[in-house]
């Protein structure tokens, strides 16, 4: 979604219709328990501009980005990249910090741009698409994704893994998002976990969440 769409009308569309107050609940909850490893932020004034320095820490995405891998439970992270922009580095900053692998999308040009570079050095998986817009870059991303669950389960019956415990969270989204189901509980180390979308329209959408503890 293009920055200049997530709220045009008074309505976050992140995660579905949500009004200011049920959006701000929603990303506070979010954070809930979560306390920012990084430094604390260095705010200065150029020519009567406050600036927050968050390039001292490679990028905003940084810090705000640790909010939401390290509780991930996937052990990859898939991202749109720009051919311009430290967000993939940022995300690769926190992924090594949790051990997560990052699979980067980004848009294909005759030349890699020094960005793109610098990300695939760092060690992220580059996928590589020639597109017109990065909204569509934006779905074969998603498209990925979508298959996580099958590769998850096909994994587990093709080496024969001794599940030990599992964890599935189904949730709606919508106006008034909410959990559907929980099952199972997890209390292990080694997990391997998985999300997918189902699209029910343009602005709801269910999420199947699934952690399984491998012995």
């Amino acid at each position: 979604m293009a920055h200049n769409n997530h709220v045009i009308d008074g309505f976050n569309k992140d995660v579905g219709m949500l009004d200011y107050d049920t959006a701000k609940d929603h990303f506070l909850s979010l954070a809930e328990n979560w306390e920012d490893p990084n430094p604390d932020p260095i705010i200065t004034e150029h020519e009567g501009v406050k600036v927050l320095r968050d390039d001292l820490i490679t990028g905003t995405k940084v810090r705000g980005g640790d909010l939401l891998i390290s509780k991930a439970p996937s052990d990859t992270i898939v991202y749109v990249q720009p051919r311009v922009g430290l967000a993939g580095v940022s995300i690769l900053d926190v992924a090594k910090r949790y051990d997560k692998k990052v699979v980067l999308f980004m848009p294909s040009s005759k030349k890699v741009s020094h960005h793109q570079a610098c990300c695939i050095e760092r060690g992220a998986t580059p996928v590589f698409k020639r597109i017109a817009a990065m909204p569509n870059l934006n779905k074969m991303a998603c498209d990925v994704l979508n298959n996580t669950l099958d590769e998850v389960m096909a994994n587990v019956l093709k080496t024969e893994s001794q599940v030990s415990d599992y964890e599935i969270s189904i949730n709606y989204i919508s106006s008034n998002s909410e959990n559907i189901l929980d099952l199972g509980e997890l209390n292990c180390s080694k997990i391997r976990g998985a999300s997918q979308p189902i699209s029910l329209g343009s602005d709801e959408k269910i999420i199947i969440d699934l952690r399984l503890c491998y012995l």
